[in-house]
């Protein structure tokens, strides 16, 4: 198994919403209805839903669900993906080698971002001297590591709006003071930067965190900022700790989503900007996978890689027929490959009471040319081997 699988796979689920319900028709007419339904509000290109809604928009539903469950964090959402919009109208080539230039950065952000969900602490059961560590060290490097990308980004699509002037250098040296302040006047997020209640800048969360000004009285959280001799404080329950995280996880999911949207949305401008240049971590892309599977009604129960092949094992957990959710599945190893290009692309179908029944395998150079558009996908599913267990 691959060493990190097990705490990918469970991880999501932290963070996405499961849509794995015996109560669900699954049929993948009504997986695809349901990816459509949620998505259109947000992607134009309908032909484009349409034709990538089981695949390489899958991973985005659960983010759209648990998004528009918050009033807030739908909120940012659409404005953040409104100032991408607005970019392109004004310059598309400018706004789309802008977004080419930063996804390097945003991309390590991302695996940044998954790696410490993996391995974060529970924050549960903690003392309190502990969680009031744990708790800003978990802000700081949201903001530090996973934000302070996506917010230098989106900072370079309002410049463009506005008709100014912008080079991903000048931005990139900005301190994040100044990335927040700018954005905070001029990018029409609401309190995106300083989020409510509160309403101190994210850039001074950070500092709290980084700079260790923090510590316990009388039962409370104390939390300096700013410069002294103009410090000042912010006291705070547990659970209002506990929330002004959980809001930054927000405001990441949010921003992260518009982002990678636009990016879909633009993808075949992107593309030839970017080649050879972007490496997504490995883990990042299982992570993906784990989420498209999911909406799908399959849960990964396994993964396995060598030098020439992807094995993955997948458990339905709906009660539907299984002769159709067999069908199903021997779809898969042409997802697999997707994520992961390997000479062999095998999946192992379980049914809903964990029986392995269907083993279908495909080949690299066959994949490769239904992703070419060489042959269509009725063409590659007659050359996937298939073996039946009993």
């Amino acid at each position: 198994m691959n060493r990190n699988f097990k705490s990918i796979a469970t991880g999501t689920s932290g963070i996405l919403t499961s849509f794995t319900s015996d109560e669900w028709d699954v049929t993948p007419d009504v997986i695809k209805a349901f990816h459509i339904e949620i998505l259109s509000p947000y992607i134009f290109d309908q032909d484009f839903l349409k034709k990538e809604a089981v695949n390489l928009l899958a991973p985005l539903v659960p983010s759209v669900v648990n998004i528009c469950n918050d009033a807030w964090t739908k909120w940012v959402f659409e404005d953040t993906l409104q100032a991408y919009r607005d970019g392109s109208k004004v310059d598309k080539p400018l706004s789309v080698s802008t977004y080419a230039d930063w996804m390097p950065k945003v991309s390590l952000a991302t695996s940044e971002f998954w790696s410490f969900h993996y391995f974060a602490s529970e924050l549960d059961g903690l003392e309190l001297e502990e969680f009031r560590f744990e708790a800003f060290r978990v802000i700081g490097l949201l903001i530090e590591a996973c934000l302070q990308p996506q917010l230098k980004n989106l900072l370079c699509q309002v410049r463009i709006r506005r008709g100014k002037g912008v080079t991903v250098a000048q931005v990139t040296n900005m301190k994040l003071g100044n990335v927040v302040e700018e954005l905070d006047t001029t990018a029409n997020l609401g309190d995106a930067c300083r989020p409510a209640p509160w309403h101190i800048r994210l850039n001074q969360w950070r500092n709290i965190a980084q700079h260790h000004k923090s510590h316990i009285d009388l039962g409370k959280i104390v939390g300096l900022y700013g410069t002294p001799p103009n410090e000042a404080e912010i006291r705070l329950e547990r659970a209002q700790l506990a929330e002004v995280v959980l809001k930054i996880k927000r405001l990441y999911l949010a921003m992260h989503t518009a982002y990678e949207i636009f990016g879909m949305e633009n993808l075949e401008d992107i593309r030839p900007l970017v080649a050879g240049k972007l490496r997504i971590r490995d883990e990042v892309r299982l992570m993906q996978l784990v989420t498209s599977l999911s909406t799908q009604g399959f849960e990964l129960k396994d993964f396995e890689q060598t030098a020439e092949a992807n094995i993955a094992t997948v458990q339905d957990v709906t009660d539907q027929d299984e002769v159709g959710r067999m069908a199903h599945a021997s779809q898969f190893p042409y997802v697999l490959w997707k994520y992961f290009p390997k000479e062999s692309s095998t999946v192992k179908y379980m049914n809903r009471y964990a029986k392995l029944k269907m083993e279908c395998t495909a080949r690299d150079a066959d994949c490769a040319r239904c992703s070419s558009g060489e042959i269509k996908p009725e063409e590659l599913a007659s050359r996937v081997d298939i073996k039946f267990h009993n």
